[in-house]
């Protein structure tokens, strides 16, 4: 399967092991070395008393779509296990007028939840909040717009935050950590990849298993206490099954009988951008993951990269073997070289490095990498759950991204602006100053806006630096 078949074997066992509760300070290698087959169930008091906010973000009127669903249920057992209750409420982020009775299909939605044993209180919508405008107004003072699409309910969920008293915000479909409920406590979501319409569906057979991939059921048994592994076998899954549907498809069964569900949440809508910042440098690195399919967004990705210098892609083809259920190795690398031929650059795969030389790197980033810098890497809002978080994937996936990373001395980094923290985390390892970075939906070069530090307009000599024009 892999020319590196002793390490890839170690990742595969350590993978799916969950990281030992140590100190923040301790590095990434003691946390493996504590690590344990199960998560042990918890039940902690918040640190501060008010409730757990749950948004609801829709544009006309409030619908359930299969994500928010196991969420709602997630962020019920969240408060349950943290002794605080649970405050739904709902957020018209669209342009246009939201339905005049869209309070009502709030209420009828937490009564609901209420009448299945999932107690939850309703807040309302946030324009209704008792003494929201003014948390609003002083909010929106100090709060800048990039993207609507995130400021917007960023704006409004955070003034709901301080209008109930809660103690933490749960990142539902949506939600994000912008620059206000960045500061907030925040609770995140066990995944948002979901079957539309299909909260029971088993996972696609071409998507990463778990704990690389999401996994709707085992999210739904995770938090139910059905199972406390990161991962469900195939011998195991039936049986998961059955208990999930047992104590979640009443609850799907009345929000439908009620009208409330829908099959698609909010499209996105943020631009297409890519920003460079840094020194500029002619050679640009972009560290990725060998799916075996190229996404849209990354050959965006790539392209828009391509526009600022010359290109190496950096793949990692050890992991995807050990994370998809069918892996051709020869043809992910195939279709990767074809991505760098297609845009004039060249590609570089862990697996073609000297196994002693690749686990003596992986290794020495583990023993320099600290909790913290991982909790920084993470999805926002990662750490505040109750039940344990942080697998041996992630320390080792991100120890893996720092190898790619400091591949090619030298050279500037791109990454989709969802990765950047997990980047920023790794920066000191190897003086990382110079950065490329794409957001929003894929699409053409032409389609993306570019804003570059005054350093990306002038031309970089051949050892990266710049020199006036």
């Amino acid at each position: 399967m892999t020319r590196h078949p002793e390490l890839t074997s170690w990742i595969s066992e350590v993978s799916t092991k969950w990281l030992a509760d140590v100190a923040t300070t301790a590095n990434l290698w003691e946390a493996i070395e504590g690590s344990g087959a199960e998560a042990p169930p918890a039940a902690v008091a918040a640190q501060t008393p008010g409730p757990l906010l749950f948004p609801l973000l829709y544009h006309h009127r409030p619908r359930i779509t299969s994500a928010l669903f196991h969420q709602m249920v997630d962020a019920c057992q969240e408060a349950r296990r943290n002794q605080r209750r649970l405050c739904l409420v709902g957020a018209a982020v669209g342009r246009g007028e939201p339905v005049e009775d869209a309070s009502y299909d709030l209420t009828v939605i937490c009564d609901v939840l209420n009448d299945e044993g999932w107690p939850a209180d309703l807040g309302g919508e946030v324009a209704e909040l008792d003494d929201c405008a003014r948390h609003l107004a002083a909010r929106a003072r100090r709060t800048s717009y990039t993207r609507r699409a995130t400021d917007l309910p960023d704006l409004l969920i955070s003034a709901a935050y301080d209008a109930v008293g809660a103690s933490a915000v749960y990142l539902g479909e949506g939600v994000n950590g912008g620059r206000c409920i960045g500061r907030l406590p925040t609770v995140a979501p066990l995944g948002r990849l979901h079957t539309p319409g299909d909260p029971f569906a088993s996972a696609p057979e071409a998507a990463k298993l778990r704990p690389a991939g999401y996994d709707q059921v085992w999210g739904a048994a995770f938090t139910l206490g059905e199972t406390n592994t990161s991962a469900v076998t195939d011998d195991e899954r039936p049986d998961v099954v059955h208990k999930v549907r047992q104590r979640l498809e009443p609850t799907w069964r009345a929000l439908r009988r009620a009208g409330l569900t829908a099959h698609s949440g909010l499209a996105p809508s943020d631009s297409r951008r890519v920003v460079a910042s840094g020194e500029r440098r002619a050679k640009v690195a972009v560290p990725l993951f060998g799916a075996r399919t190229i996404s849209a967004p990354t050959i965006s990705l790539v392209k828009a990269t391509a526009a600022l210098g010359e290109v190496t892609l950096v793949v990692d083809d050890l992991t995807p073997l050990l994370l998809y259920r069918s892996a051709d190795a020869a043809a992910i690398r195939a279709g990767f070289r074809q991505l760098a031929a297609r845009t004039g650059g060249q590609v570089s795969f862990l697996g073609d490095l000297d196994a002693t030389v690749l686990q003596e790197r992986i290794q020495e980033v583990l023993e320099r990498l600290t909790m913290a810098e991982l909790i920084a890497a993470s999805p926002h809002g990662k750490p505040g759950r109750s039940r344990p978080t942080f697998t041996g994937y992630d320390a080792i996936h991100l120890a893996i991204m720092a190898v790619a990373c400091g591949l090619h001395d030298g050279s500037a980094l791109a990454a989709q602006a969802a990765n950047v923290p997990a980047v920023r985390a790794l920066s000191h390892l190897h003086g990382i100053d110079s950065l490329v970075v794409r957001s929003g939906p894929a699409g053409p070069v032409r389609d993306h806006e570019f804003r570059l530090d005054a350093a990306w307009l002038s031309s970089p000599t051949e050892n990266g630096a710049d020199h006036d024009r």
